[in-house]
């Protein structure tokens, strides 16, 4: 199973706890580069939740 770290290049020392974390208990990981909004002003315009409204209900 692949194991996913999305981290913000401004953040190592998050990065650095998970890396530890992960290292301690023995689990590989790949980190994924995460889209920081400050460099995105854009993204507040784009539509949020696409399909929310075509989902069943959770029961």
């Amino acid at each position: 199973m692949k194991r996913l770290v999305i981290n913000l290049d401004r953040s190592p020392d998050r990065l650095a706890r998970v890396t530890a974390e992960f290292v301690r208990i023995g689990v590989p990981f790949e980190r994924v580069q995460a889209i920081d909004a400050r460099d995105r002003p854009d993204l507040d315009q784009l539509p949020q939740n696409v399909g929310y409204r075509n989902r069943l209900p959770l029961t």
